[in-house]
This record gives structure tokens, C-alpha cells and sequence, in this order.
């Protein structure tokens, strides 16, 4: 593995010796960063340059507690995967950490012959995290333009269910067509009877799962009575 492709670890553990058991566990294999006091791992992790990929945490530190730094980290919207060291072999110290919101737990009695795949592992899972965030706020920033595209368009635009019922409109839509409490379930209300037909089975074809449809040209009824014709494209 390249030095650049490293997985970035940072160690935070105050025995010197369990320090050295851990590096030398780990062969050279990782970008590895030591700190030993609980306060200074915790502003270490707060700093927004600094983007260990996974920490191994001891449960007992000075100033500040494995534990107590997961939580006060998590609850600054950080998202670390995190490893936690303990002499400690309870089942119920095991829970609280992962309740904390450790990933893994490895009590220093196993000894470190199994934490590289630990680590591997944990990095894994650290990496879906990070491309589903990624995603996730990629996919809300495409909304938001849509949204703000409809909500500014001259078009007509409508959102129903399978089911016809209108679930949103924008506000070209509501002008023509009403207000939300005027809104009908039924996609053709607003059609002239002569489209009706026309209409309907391009909608059994959508909800069919059928490419989308565009219809040439239909007649729709204004509020006041009036009809004119519109150009319209039906899409699930």
C-alpha cells in the first residue's frame, strides 16, 4: 500500500507499553498518530484539519474518558468510527461503548494480534458511511433545485400518487387550478370530457409502469368555466 493510500489512524492511549504492543501489531501498515492525554485527543479530533479514518480509543485516560470523548465528538455532528481499548473484559462494558457509538471493542487481554482486521473492517464500514452521507446530500441539493425550479416555473406542474391524488402542486398550478383545499383526487376533473379518454389511458400506461407518454394536445377547464388547449407530458 502507498504511504498516501495509508489508513489514517489516530491511537489515543497513555501506556506506554500498550502503546508499543499496538504499533508493533500493526507492522508499519498504517499512518499512525499517538496522543496519550483524553483532553488533548478530544480538541485533536475538534480540529477540523485533522481526519483520522479510524481511532482507536482507550476506555481509561487522563483529563478526559474514551467514553466521554465518543459521546461529546458524536454529539458535535462528528462522525468517527471508533475502536475502544480496554482492560476491561465485562459484556456490559462492551455494550456501553458501542452504545457510546464505538464500531468495534477489543479488550487488551486478546492482545492486537486481530486488530488490523479489526481495523480493515471498522474502515469499511467507515467508508459506506462517508459515500452515504456524501449521497445522501448530493440527492438533498437535487431536490432543492428541483424544488425551487418548479416553485418558479410558468409550467403547470402536479405531483399524485398512484392513486391520482394530488399530493403537491406549484404555484403556476394553483393559479389555474385552485388552492390546496380545492384540489381534486381525481386527474381528470380538470381534463374536458372530450380528453378524458385520451388522458385516462396514458395514466393506466404510467402507473403500469410504462415509458412515460407525452399527449399532443389536451383541453382543460379553468375555474371560471373557460377551457383552453394545453401541450402536456405525463410522468411518474
Amino acid at each position: 500500500m502507498d504511504c498516501h493510500d495509508k489508513i489514517k489512524i489516530l491511537l489515543v492511549e497513555d501506556n506506554d507499553d500498550d502503546a508499543y504492543l499496538i504499533e508493533d501489531a500493526l507492522e508499519n501498515r498504517y499512518d499512525l498518530v499517538r496522543i496519550k492525554d483524553g483532553l488533548q485527543a478530544y480538541e485533536y479530533l475538534m480540529d477540523s484539519t485533522k481526519s483520522p479514518n479510524v481511532i482507536l480509543m482507550d476506555y481509561r485516560l487522563p483529563s478526559m474518558e474514551g467514553l466521554e470523548i465518543i459521546r461529546k465528538t458524536t454529539a458535535k455532528g462528528k462522525d468517527f468510527s471508533f475502536i475502544v481499548l480496554t482492560v476491561d473484559e465485562r459484556i456490559e462494558t462492551a455494550v456501553e461503548a458501542m452504545k457510546a457509538g464505538a464500531l468495534d471493542f477489543l479488550p487488551k487481554a486478546n492482545g492486537y494480534d486481530d486488530l488490523p482486521g479489526m481495523i480493515d473492517k471498522v474502515y469499511s464500514v467507515h467508508k459506506e458511511r462517508i459515500e452515504k452521507k456524501r449521497v445522501e446530500e448530493e440527492l438533498k441539493t437535487s431536490e432543492e433545485k428541483l424544488r425551487v425550479l418548479f416553485e418558479n416555473s410558468f409550467a403547470l406542474i402536479s405531483l399524485r400518487d398512484g392513486n391520482a391524488k394530488t399530493l403537491w402542486a406549484n404555484p403556476a398550478w394553483k393559479k389555474v387550478f385552485g388552492s390546496e383545499s380545492e384540489y381534486k383526487d381525481d386527474v381528470l376533473t380538470n381534463v374536458h370530457p372530450d380528453d378524458c379518454e385520451k388522458v385516462a389511458k396514458s395514466w393506466l400506461d404510467l402507473i403500469s409502469n410504462k415509458p412515460a407518454i407525452k399527449i399532443s394536445s389536451i383541453v382543460i377547464k379553468y375555474q371560471m368555466g373557460n377551457t383552453q388547449h394545453l401541450k402536456a407530458l405525463l410522468f411518474l
